[in-house]
């Protein structure tokens, strides 16, 4: 009865040292290739169209690591495109899903950068700001969209503020005694001041306008750029079109309002 006892004890301890080891064996699924020995991924990282900026990847169309399975990538490869900013890494070449630096990975992956024009800053308003004129007439023909004089408003003879489309837009300029005049600050949609013709998350928006620093605080964006400062009226996270935007100088020239 005892060694009947002792064979039924012996067989039960190893069927739960058997279902333990199965538990604890991670399930895999067929699209997470691992390797075996080193439980490593790899991400191949595709130029797609641009160059990869580190020497021992010069010419090669892609390049890719090895990481610890389940681990973050931990860095992204430099790449470059003449004329193109880049907009980040992706899991397919139109459209997918963005990958970052901090995506941790649990089957072979494949991304490709993602390509974009950069905005242009139209300069024939923005350029305005700082520079002295000769006369208050000549902003409106530089503009072509400022409405006559009789719109001109002087506050205590030295500051005057324009309107443009039915007070869409203004542009604020200091004023001398010698009919001379400097713009130091110009408002409007955004599509006044930058090519943007629909709409983007503001993250986006900041890195086809070529500018990595910025701050987001109540529903506004604002960034500096060119010793301009930028204010930017978000719609939640997004900006467009019609994104009420104010530019004005930083650093007002008072070498020459003296």
């Amino acid at each position: 009865m005892n060694n009947v006892l002792s064979k039924r004890m012996i067989l039960l301890f190893v069927l739960v040292f058997l279902f333990t080891c199965v538990v604890s064996v991670p399930i895999i699924g067929k699209n997470d290739i691992v390797d075996a020995k080193s439980k490593t991924v790899r991400i191949t990282f595709y130029a797609n169209g641009g160059v990869f900026e580190a020497k021992k990847h010069k010419g090669k169309r892609y390049t890719g690591k090895h990481i610890k399975y389940g681990s973050r990538i931990n860095g992204m490869p430099k790449v470059k495109r003449t004329g193109y900013v880049l907009l980040g890494w992706y899991t397919k070449k139109k459209g997918g899903k963005q990958v970052y630096s901090t995506t941790k990975l649990r089957k072979n992956t494949k991304v490709y950068a993602k390509w974009s024009r950069p905005f242009s800053v139209n300069q024939k308003r923005v350029g305005l700001l700082g520079k002295k004129l000769a006369s208050s007439s000549r902003i409106s023909p530089v503009l072509g969209e400022i409405l006559s004089n009789d719109m001109l408003m002087t506050v205590d003879g030295y500051i005057c503020e324009y309107y443009w489309d039915n007070y869409k837009g203004y542009l604020w300029t200091r004023e001398f005694h010698d009919n001379s005049c400097v713009p130091f600050e110009i408002d409007g949609r955004a599509n006044r001041f930058v090519n943007i013709n629909k709409t983007y998350y503001y993250k986006t928006f900041m890195k086809k306008l070529q500018v990595s620093k910025y701050k987001v605080e109540h529903s506004y964006l604002t960034f500096k750029k060119n010793n301009l400062e930028w204010t930017i009226t978000l719609d939640k996270t997004k900006v467009s079109s019609k994104s009420y935007t104010s530019i004005k100088l930083i650093d007002f020239p008072l070498d020459i309002i003296e």
